[in-house]
């Protein structure tokens, strides 16, 4: 019954039957109505640990994030989660850009390889990073994932 939206009802009947010691019997019957509520929706990322190198050939790296809901017919919305809790498509900081396309789920991270605190990084030196995407289904319930960036120095 999990896939019933909020509100959604499904109604069924038993039939309880009762017999005495002399065999005679009476057949009633129960009716019993389920009304669905709204669920959560489950995300899962592909990718949760994202690997750049500093002045590497691709200077960027992606997964996917997807969503489940067993509220059928749910559309979702994905996004980041900033740290005062906002959904974005984009944050930004030192080490370069983490986006999110809202209606695919794809997320990447890319690397500023020309950023101040990207060419102090020393030869081996990592850098981890680690950001949330969000997916909020089209009910208003949402689930979160973090994504965990490495970024490794070669000090160029």
């Amino acid at each position: 019954m999990q896939e019933l939206k909020s509100g959604e009802t499904l109604q069924d009947k038993l039939y309880i039957t009762v017999t005495d010691k002399h065999g005679a019997f009476t057949v009633e019957s129960v009716s019993i109505i389920i009304t669905g509520t709204n669920d959560d929706p489950n995300l899962s990322v592909d990718t949760p640990i994202l690997k750049v190198t500093e002045a590497a050939a691709v200077n960027s790296a992606s997964g996917i994030a997807s969503a489940m809901d067993v509220d059928h017919e749910s559309l979702y919305t994905y996004s980041a989660k900033t740290e005062t809790g906002n959904s974005v498509s984009e944050i930004k900081n030192d080490y370069g850009s983490f986006t999110v396309n809202a209606s695919t789920g794809k997320y990447t991270f890319s690397l500023k390889n020309d950023s101040e605190a990207v060419r102090a990084l020393n030869v081996g030196d990592v850098k981890e990073l680690s950001f949330t995407v969000m997916v909020t289904a089209d009910t208003g319930t949402l689930a979160e994932q973090v994504v965990k960036v490495t970024i490794v120095g070669t000090n160029t």
